[in-house]
């Protein structure tokens, strides 16, 4: 599958899809001239043409509008600018459309059939409808005391390089309240009163409550935030299986990323909050332990990439092990039974394999953007 195809100076150059999944590679005159790589949306290539010499070509690729800007120069000087519809790459599995054709320059794109072109205004006059709708209970839902989530969402939307597009950032605040409603709804099943939920520019959100009385409380608390985000990445997931939209799937690959991410047995994260009331239910002095070298492995890791917020809030993490081991001392009937130990563990393995699954299964469709959240959970 060509997502770049174009006829100059008596040369064949096309961006192709490489027989390594998920990966793409440049191609003149069916000679491959660069390595292959996980598609990314722009790059730039240094080559040779025969009647020109040595040129660069550089691409900005827009996904969710299936755009790409093409430029080749020779120094300083621009040889060849355009503009072009790409279409892209099908997953093996899943037979190719009729209307879906690799762009060239002497023949129309997928994007020029009338029909086609009308649902995809529909689609996005939909989205823009719900968009309004959204805003509206960002501010009653939107809870977010991790500022390291927001943090990892400014990673991934830098990764798959469309920040541009209001559309895809939409989505994301999309993912955040309906995990933070998670939390919310499952706070106010426990009896536990809320006091305000606040949201912070560019930083996040807080909500003001009371802490869980008993650890189930923190672990039905901390697991209904993944929970509903695994529920929502199904429902995208669904949706570009019936429909191959492009941005349906990208959702679904950014929003099982965030959620799984929010499952690391690190604290403050959800997934340390779970192993923590787990090591204080259990075995409390070598589950103690292990959630905090869990912890100072995290810090560690923070402190190696300099990111300052996670480094602050790893720390308030490690305050609030030893505040609750205290607390635990006071008020043993605070723990688990076995039963209780088993389902919250079997809960946690099952949301975070069906997170993996999905991430794997979307990487597996060669959807541009869908392998950088494989590439993430690989390294």
């Amino acid at each position: 599958m060509d997502l770049l195809n174009i006829q100059y100076a008596d040369s064949h150059i096309r961006l192709s899809q490489s027989a390594e999944k998920g990966f793409v590679a440049l191609f003149v005159d069916d000679q491959q001239v660069s390595e292959p790589y996980p598609l990314k949306p722009n790059n730039t290539f240094e080559f040779s043409l025969p009647a020109i010499g040595a040129v660069l070509l550089s691409f900005d690729l827009d996904l969710i509008a299936q755009k790409v800007k093409i430029q080749i120069r020779r120094g300083e000087q621009v040889l060849y600018s355009d503009e072009k519809a790409f279409s892209t790459p099908q997953s093996p599995n899943v037979p190719p459309r009729e209307d879906s054709g690799a762009v060239q320059a002497t023949r129309s794109t997928s994007f020029d059939n009338p029909e086609q072109l009308n649902t995809t205004k529909r689609a996005k006059k939909g989205f823009n409808g719900h968009i309004w709708a959204w805003a509206g209970i960002a501010f009653k839902l939107f809870k977010s005391v991790k500022v390291i989530q927001v943090a990892l969402i400014g990673m991934s939307l830098g990764a798959w390089g469309i920040i541009y597009s209001w559309e895809f950032a939409a989505a994301i605040i999309g993912i955040l309240i309906f995990h933070e409603y998670g939390h919310l709804r499952a706070m106010k099943k426990c009896g536990i009163p809320t006091k305000g939920i606040y949201l912070i520019p560019f930083v996040g959100g807080v909500a003001v409550g009371d802490s869980p009385k008993t650890h189930w409380q923190e672990v039905y608390i901390a697991m209904m935030g993944p929970f509903f985000g695994l529920a929502m990445t199904l429902l995208f997931g669904i949706g570009y299986y019936f429909t191959e939209n492009h941005f349906m799937g990208l959702v679904a690959s950014i929003s099982a990323l965030v959620n799984l991410f929010n499952l690391l047995p690190v604290l403050p994260l959800d997934g340390g909050r779970v192993f923590k009331a787990l090591a204080l239910s259990g075995q409390k002095k070598a589950g103690l332990v292990t959630v905090g070298l869990l912890t100072i492995a995290g810090l560690a890791f923070a402190i190696k990439l300099g990111l300052m917020l996670l480094i602050f809030f790893l720390i308030l993490g490690v305050l609030d092990l030893m505040a609750s081991w205290r607390e635990f001392k006071n008020n043993p009937g605070m723990s688990m039974n076995a039963y209780g130990i088993t389902f919250s563990l079997v809960w946690y393995l099952i949301t975070a394999g069906g997170l993996i699954g999905i991430i794997l299964l979307m990487a597996h469709t060669g959807l541009p953007g869908t392998e950088l959240a494989l590439m993430v959970l690989q390294d």
